[in-house]
């Protein structure tokens, strides 16, 4: 958090199974990554990671969905998952500052949420099906246990 972050890709990884990095040249992205929006949005994601175990990142699109326009982090005491649907996926976040009464029309906004494991794959097939044109979407960032 403190080092801020910078445009890579893991290219490899070695024997121990650490990842290999590789610098992105793309000039838009390294000044994204410098950006004071980048670090005003990592320090309210990790506000609300460690104080409620989860953030809710909003990715926001073009008018055409053909490329990432916003980042925003909704903060996590104004978000609810909707009920899983009968596969147990639960595919939509309910964002209103009406929490925890029931909020009246108008007083919330549903957003579709995106897959935790791989965000952008899953972005990239709404893309494809050209469901993401002036529309955001939900990620939501969160401690994964294990019980063995």
């Amino acid at each position: 958090m403190g080092q801020g972050i910078f445009a890579c890709k893991v290219s490899d990884y070695d024997e121990q199974g650490n990842e290999i990095l590789e610098r992105v040249k793309d000039k838009s992205l390294i000044t994204l990554a410098n950006s004071p929006l980048i670090r005003r949005f990592m320090s309210k994601a990790l506000r609300d990671y460690l104080k409620f175990g989860c953030a809710f990142v909003q990715i926001l699109m073009n008018a055409d969905g053909s490329q990432i326009v916003g980042i925003n982090t909704i903060n996590a005491k104004y978000c609810m998952l909707s009920m899983a649907d009968q596969n147990g996926v639960i595919t939509q976040c309910i964002v209103s500052g009406k929490w925890p009464d029931t909020p009246g029309e108008g007083y919330y906004q549903v957003n579709d949420l995106l897959d935790e494991y791989d965000p952008f794959a899953d972005l990239q097939r709404r893309r494809y099906g050209n469901k993401v044109a002036g529309k955001s979407f939900i990620y939501v960032i969160r401690e994964l246990i294990m019980i063995l």
